[in-house]
């Protein structure tokens, strides 16, 4: 994980049953994933963003690409 990266998103899945899917795709694609509770997880990503609105729109591209793969919804919440 690069410096600099602490800003923490809170993502919601419309599936309880999707959380873990989307938190190992989430792992695998770089971001730290931690859970908080029901279909919700704290986000923080990888290295490849730079400063707080990179970072934001990097998570939102990430989401965009698990929703197209599942069919699932997955919303940044904060």
């Amino acid at each position: 994980m690069g410096e600099g990266h602490d800003i923490w998103a809170k993502v919601r899945v419309t599936d309880d049953g999707l959380v873990d899917a989307l938190a190992r795709f989430l792992e695998r694609s770089g971001c730290d994933v931690r859970s908080t509770s029901g279909a919700e997880l704290e986000v923080r990503t990888g290295a490849f963003a730079f400063g707080a609105n990179a970072d934001l729109l990097e998570l939102d591209l990430y989401l965009r690409l698990w929703e197209a793969a599942t069919g699932a919804v997955a919303v940044r919440v904060a």
